[in-house]
């Protein structure tokens, strides 16, 4: 229906600050969603991780206050840039350094503080630190800055227990992945999971995730649980609470690169929410064809139990997943809502470098989910869309709401090395899916859109150029006004204002009559 290209030289109202060539403006976004804050429609992140402010590729964070005026098309009311020199992050002691990559991963958490802000989780992997920013903004959903903030890491200077900087060392990739696992244990604040996928600990790069339950304080601060401080590894499997012996082999890289892990609404009935952890290079069902892992959570962030799925490994029912060698089953995990009205939610995974169509043309599975984990159903999107050989269809993933009146979710899933238009220039692809049987049903291909360089209704590609890879990455920033949805798409090698200075397009979905998105 409509959209908006953000970049250095497109946008009503955004404005760069001190951008560079290869800065990567867009390589991941985060958001609030719309109408979340004060008199804006959204707020969005945009991380810009090689950034130079303060150093060579420190990196840097774009916070955007969105509004929708009349024509649709979302406009910049406000920018605000975090970095070593700006936002006041060197204010509270956070500035990031140079060669940091601050900004390689994004959470949005919810207000903790009580000022109505959103807080943001910001990961630097190269250095292995977390930073928790506590964020305010003018109230009238203009600029924000940092007011306070926390960094998790190794150093004695953390507010992390000892127990839990012991474990966060350097060149494990800890930060790549941070995700928001929805607040376990009623608190009041979430629970987050970090992944460190080179971790070492019981396996060589066997990969480890961290969960880290907080407990909100008065006046801008958190305390985590030492004694909820839950690591997922080979080193800690077999033991109570944790992965079941055997899970984590090396070379394994549990928790993948951003994208790797997700909350998941409740699988056993418990009433607690539960999560999604991708294994992106698993042996199991094949060298390197990944898995995802299927995990029951107690309140405190321990396993209660588990479910590894992939070729041939947690399926029932006669259900089969058709993975190969190099599939990468596991990059990127959603949650999804029950589909069939079991009461069990259902999963979305993607394995980007499937070879099913073509050589590394991409595919998306559906996970239709037990009441143990395991999947009773699969459904494989790939050869009902016009895929093409190393489109790495899958490598941006989302669910998104209902978009054509049937009450079921679609799928958003980028194809970013697509070549509409030039070469890896990149795409989106918006599944519409229908249901087939009602409860114990499944769900099955109806219809697409694409969103490219040379498809998609409505859609007018703003000073596209090749390998700026469009849909590397996908957010979900909710319903609004008429549009049945609206979704961030990154683009972080776009050209506008220089050299892989990269962008981010917001898109304003609709549904027309056809049922197919424009």
């Amino acid at each position: 229906r409509a959209h908006t290209k953000i970049s250095e030289t497109s946008s009503v109202g955004f404005v760069p600050l001190s951008p560079t060539n290869l800065q990567a403006f867009g390589h991941g976004v985060t958001t609030w969603g719309m109408g979340s804050t004060g008199g804006t429609d959204g707020v969005i992140a945009i991380s810009c991780d090689q950034d130079d402010d303060g150093g060579a590729e420190a990196g840097a964070v774009y916070l955007l206050a969105l509004s929708s005026p009349s024509a649709a098309a979302a406009a910049v009311d406000a920018t605000s840039k975090l970095s070593a020199t700006r936002g006041g992050l060197a204010q509270v002691r956070l500035a990031p350094a140079a060669g940091d990559s601050w900004g390689i991963a994004l959470a949005a958490l919810p207000d903790l503080d009580g000022n109505g802000d959103g807080e943001l989780c910001v990961g630097a992997e190269v250095t292995s630190y977390v930073d928790l920013l506590f964020l305010s903004s003018d109230g009238a959903g203009g600029s924000f800055v940092v007011q306070a903030g926390m960094r998790l890491s190794s150093a004695g200077s953390s507010v992390l227990p000892p127990v839990m900087r012991a474990r966060f060392v350097a060149d494990t990739s800890w930060g790549i992945t941070v995700a928001n696992l929805g607040d376990l244990d009623g608190d009041g604040a979430p629970e987050l999971a970090i992944a460190a996928p080179r971790d070492d600990a019981g396996a060589s790069d066997g990969g480890a995730v961290f969960i880290l339950s907080m407990v909100p304080m008065p006046a801008v601060e958190v305390r985590f649980k030492q004694d909820a401080f839950v690591e997922l590894s080979a080193g800690t499997q077999g033991s109570a609470g944790r992965l079941a012996a055997g899970t984590v082999q090396a070379g394994d890289l549990l928790g993948g690169r951003s994208g790797g892990v997700s909350a998941l609404d409740d699988v056993d009935g418990d009433g607690v929410g539960d999560a999604l952890i991708g294994v992106t290079t698993d042996d199991d069902g094949a060298t390197d064809a990944g898995s995802v892992l299927v995990v029951m959570m107690n309140t405190d962030g321990s396993v209660k139990g588990q479910q590894k799925i992939t070729a041939g490994v947690g399926l029932t029912n006669g259900a089969a997943l058709a993975l190969a060698a190099e599939d990468r089953f596991g990059t990127n995990v959603a949650g999804m809502a029950d589909w069939d009205g079991d009461g069990v939610p259902e999963a979305a995974v993607s394995a980007h470098l499937d070879d099913n169509l073509f050589d590394d043309a991409g595919a998306v599975w559906l996970l239709f989910l037990t009441a143990t984990g395991e999947a009773r159903a699969t459904y494989r999107i790939a050869t009902q869309l016009p895929l093409s050989a190393s489109d790495a269809f899958g490598r941006g993933l989302t669910t998104v709401p209902d978009n054509d009146g049937d009450g079921k979710q679609e799928i958003a899933a980028g194809a970013y090395a697509d070549d509409d238009g030039g070469n890896a220039r990149g795409a989106v692809y918006i599944v519409f899916l229908q249901s087939v049987g009602g409860v114990g049903g499944t769900a099955e291909y109806r219809a697409h859109t694409k969103i490219s360089a040379t498809s998609g209704a409505g859609w007018v590609p703003v000073s596209p150029t090749d390998s700026q890879w469009f849909g590397y990455g996908i957010t979900l920033m909710e319903a609004t006004g008429s549009a049945a949805a609206v979704i961030a798409v990154t683009c972080h090698g776009d050209d506008d204002g220089g050299n892989e200075a990269g962008a981010v397009y917001v898109l304003a979905l609709s549904s027309p009559s056809s049922g197919v998105a424009a």
